[in-house]
């Protein structure tokens, strides 16, 4: 297998004046600098995915990725092979949280994410379940509405019964109002105008209208270069996606830039108010939902602020059927 060695990435601001560019990635012009600049050129959350194949090995790299200056607000890696036995404070870096999902059945794969302490977040472990490895995040905006990121690793191995389980997640976070992306490794090489070998993958593209936003190889070896680390949206909150060539594996890292739209009211428009019919609220009814919501997984949850919105969202579903706005 051919490797790469690692170079250090700086993420520059909006205003820089780099203007180096290759493919979709912007390198710093200085001849004399031998390590690659990467730029985030529009303004937003900045969110980096990298398949790491063996995470503690490159844990000083990572520590330095991170380090830079204006890094990624979210970097998330999959294939991670942590286990119980690594604790989490072991493998902190100073300004960012850690969220982590461990194989636990059989050895490799995992998933571990680092959000900037600066960003306001939630684990949303109702949206997930152990058939899929993957974890959701619910980024909450100031001043705009919150949305969703999933970071998924789907194994090489995976049956077909993968996607009908994925299906399955989806069609729950469809419920949920709110605006969502997918980034991760998933095994599954997409040709050119978003085309699979495996149909039943490209039919749930079609079926959830997602646009899969990666066009550059994000693993390359020396006979054969292919896009299996996928972007996918069908909403416009994504302003910028590229491929930077910076391996700590035989993958290179996806880079977009989420967009917050701001909420604002025009000056000659009117403020709603909506309040909840309880005409035919029933409840006994009431109650009988309310006891199969799920309510125990609050109790899982070791972050109060977390526990409190997962409480609110369980139990706004059950007073949207009984009591709705």
């Amino acid at each position: 297998m051919h490797k790469k060695s690692f170079q250090s990435i700086d993420y520059l601001s909006s205003n820089s004046d780099s203007n180096c560019i290759f493919e979709n990635t912007t390198y710093s012009k200085d001849e004399n600098n031998k390590e690659a600049h990467v730029c985030f050129s529009e303004k937003g959350l900045h969110t980096m995915h990298l398949n790491i194949q063996h995470f503690m090995p490159k844990f000083d790299e990572i520590t330095l990725l991170l380090n830079e200056d204006n890094s990624a607000d979210i970097f998330s890696f999959c294939e991670t092979f942590l286990t119980d036995k690594i604790e989490t404070k072991s493998i902190s870096i100073a300004g960012y949280n850690i969220i982590r999902k461990d194989r636990i059945r059989s050895a490799g794969g995992g998933i571990i994410v680092y959000v900037k302490d600066t960003i306001s977040f939630i684990r949303r472990h109702d949206l997930e379940n152990e058939d899929i490895e993957s974890i959701w995040l619910q980024i909450n905006c100031i001043h705009s509405k919150p949305y969703l990121i999933n970071f998924i690793y789907r194994p090489p191995s995976s049956p077909q019964s993968w996607i009908d389980a994925f299906e399955k997640q989806l069609n729950c976070v469809e419920l949920e109002d709110i605006e969502w992306c997918l980034v991760g490794d998933f095994n599954l090489n997409c040709f050119e105008k978003q085309l699979f070998k495996n149909k039943k993958w490209e039919k749930l593209t079609i079926d959830f209208s997602l646009h899969q936003y990666v066009s550059s190889p994000t693993r390359e070896t020396e006979h054969s270069s292919s896009i299996i680390d996928h972007l996918y949206s069908k909403f416009e909150h994504i302003s910028e996606v590229f491929v930077p060539k910076i391996a700590l594996s035989d993958h290179y890292p996806v880079a977009f830039t989420l967009r917050s739209k701001r909420t604002q009211l025009k000056s000659n428009e009117h403020k709603t108010i909506s309040y909840r019919c309880f005409k035919h609220f029933d409840h006994d009814n009431f109650k009988i939902d309310v006891a199969h919501a799920n309510l125990d997984i609050i109790e899982t949850i070791y972050d109060p602020n977390e526990a409190l919105t997962t409480l609110y969202s369980k139990l706004n579903k059950v007073l949207d059927k009984h009591a709705p706005l």
